[in-house]
């Protein structure tokens, strides 16, 4: 991999984890549904910009749009909630690890479906973030004490 991908996706992840707390800090000001509302409703006029002024704003037809349709039901409605329903009710150290476990669930899936090609090292990998995930949700001292 080269520097430039390796730092954009460490800060991408960097963005992620900050996004996460900075959510758990708002929750203590307002409601799982309407801070899950107000979210994507502030980005969504950059995206149209971005897609305006780089002319890849088109139609992707019936298909497309009943698979981006249920893609955002479920991703920024059903899991959204659950996921900031229970991070507002449990410690960030404790979701964390477990909600930023989709990219294992993800290569799985892509595996199965998309018949991508299995390595040892792949499962070994996934086992290594599934362990690391269980390590740090272990049962202790509860460190929220802002709540």
């Amino acid at each position: 991999m080269d520097m430039l991908a390796f730092a954009l996706v460490l800060a991408a992840t960097f963005c992620w984890g900050a996004d996460q707390t900075i959510g758990k800090l708002a929750l203590r000001r307002v409601d799982v549904p309407v801070f899950n509302a107000i979210r994507p409703t502030f980005i969504a006029p950059l995206i149209i910009l971005f897609a305006l002024l780089t002319n890849s704003l088109s139609y992707p037809g019936p298909f497309l749009t009943v698979i981006a349709i249920l893609i955002g039901a479920i991703s920024w409605c059903a899991v959204c909630e659950l996921y900031f329903y229970l991070l507002n009710k449990v410690a960030v150290h404790r979701i964390l690890p477990i909600g930023n476990s989709h990219p294992v669930w993800g290569v799985f899936a892509a595996v199965l479906f998309l018949g991508e090609e299995v390595t040892l090292l792949i499962f070994v990998s996934a086992a290594l973030v599934i362990l690391g995930a269980y390590v740090l949700v272990l049962k202790g001292k509860e460190t929220d004490h802002l709540k």
